[in-house]
């Protein structure tokens, strides 16, 4: 049994434990990209979205280049029209949009943009299944609804 004036603050410890085991810090970024890869088809087109939950978005932030880079190469490699990552802050239940593909969908996408990177803010999506996914296949309908049924 721990004595003495040794005072916790709650909020640092859980930072501390979650991001010790943060998936991007702790993992190369492919592997960050392919540890939940999902990959939906619409019509013709082919395209990924993964997600991590984090504490907090500084670990997106310290990583993004290099998270930026590992989504290309997934979205060349698969042959996607674009591959995403959705990090999802368990705090605060909101969300960032990492997304590398083609120009017409980035372009089209409505949510508010965060950096250099084509980094999107989703406040309250937490969800890829119910609320992401759902946007980004009627992204893809309007890029080509001639050529996707």
């Amino acid at each position: 049994m721990a004595t003495g004036n040794h005072k916790v603050d709650p909020d640092q410890l859980a930072e501390e434990i979650f991001n010790a085991g943060s998936i991007i810090k702790s993992e190369t970024p492919i592997n960050v990209i392919r540890a939940d890869l999902k990959v939906y088809n619409e019509g013709a087109y082919k395209f990924s979205v993964s997600q991590v939950e984090e504490l907090g978005f500084d670990n997106l932030w310290n990583h993004g280049e290099d998270l930026d880079e590992a989504l290309e190469k997934v979205r060349a490699s698969d042959g996607l029209l674009f591959s995403a990552l959705l990090v999802t802050d368990i705090n605060t239940q909101n969300s960032l949009l990492m997304i590398r593909g083609e120009d017409v969908i980035i372009d089209s996408i409505t949510y508010p943009h965060q950096a250099a990177n084509d980094i999107f803010e989703l406040k309250g999506i937490v969800s890829r299944k119910k609320q992401l996914i759902p946007y980004l296949t009627t992204l893809v309908r309007q890029l080509a609804p001639d050529r996707v049924t």
